[in-house]
């Protein structure tokens, strides 16, 4: 008989506390939240004046090839061309969508010069494609010219400032100036103040290289972007507001949490003490 009734309350006893312990699990069940992979694009608006003719195009394309022949298939990439004054002028060489930086690559080596500076009409077709091709990417428009407009002029910073906050968090938009005096490139520098980029002077070949291999170089592998545990629970070591940052694993997450630290966490903790620091 009192076998019978210590084998009831060590049943009991086993049945009690799997149930607390399912409670406790239910109560802080952690709630996995991982990122999409963060898609990317590059947009390349060239100036194919008659004064690009010879080295700077040459340049530009040469670049062009050894920068995006590296894209990786999350990557989507466009390519405008501008020059006279008529909407003519203002082509769509490559609509901007996934997987066509070697149709810019191709594209960019049979561009025909042509004649005036049209940069408003230019960033007008660009800010037309990065609306299209929507906010779930982070776009960059590269601006590449050897001359300040020399046809209608716009709000250009306007213009900008709506490629920017299509997707505020990444978008930007950067000015490679070719040969331009600095007292005529300001609109180059507002263009990189409005669109959050950089705005690059260059004169030479190889610092056109430079250049254009600096602004597009994070394009060049895939990004992958992946957060850590959304809930209760110190999750992969990873702080999802600053990537750079590894947490501390010592440290519970929820320390400053209202509903104070994981009960799990503290019945582990208990254990390890009782077990010598094991």
């Amino acid at each position: 008989m009192k076998k019978v009734m210590m084998l009831f309350v060590l049943t009991g006893t086993f049945v009690l506390t799997m149930v607390l312990f399912a409670s406790r699990l239910y109560a802080y069940k952690p709630t996995f939240k991982y990122a999409a992979n963060e898609k990317h694009g590059v947009l390349v608006v060239i100036d194919v004046s008659s004064s690009m003719a010879g080295g700077p195009i040459e340049a530009v394309r040469n670049i062009l090839a050894q920068t995006m022949s590296k894209f990786s298939k999350n990557t989507a990439a466009g390519l405008i061309s501008f020059s006279g004054c008529t909407a003519k002028d203002i082509v769509l060489e490559v609509p901007f969508a996934d997987n066509n930086a070697q149709a810019v690559i191709s594209k960019a080596n049979s561009l025909s010069i042509r004649r005036g500076t049209d940069v408003y009409g230019a960033l007008v077709m660009a800010q037309q494609e990065v609306q299209k091709i929507g906010s779930q990417y982070c776009s960059t428009v590269l601006l590449l010219s050897d001359g300040v407009d020399t046809c209608r002029t716009g709000p250009v910073q306007e213009v900008v400032k709506k490629m920017v906050e299509q997707n505020s968090k990444c978008n930007k938009v950067s000015a490679i100036s070719i040969g331009v005096p600095a007292w005529e490139s300001q609109v180059f520098d507002e263009i990189a103040e409005v669109g959050k980029g950089k705005h690059t002077s260059v004169d030479t070949p190889d610092q056109l290289d430079k250049a254009v291999e600096d602004e597009l170089s994070q394009h060049t592998e895939e990004v992958q972007s992946v957060g850590g545990w959304e809930g209760d629970h110190g999750g992969s070591g990873v702080d999802p507001k600053n990537p750079e940052k590894k947490k501390d694993p010592k440290k519970n997450v929820n320390d400053k949490d209202p509903k104070g630290p994981d009960p799990l966490v503290l019945e582990k903790e208990e254990q390890r003490k009782k077990g010598g620091g094991k």
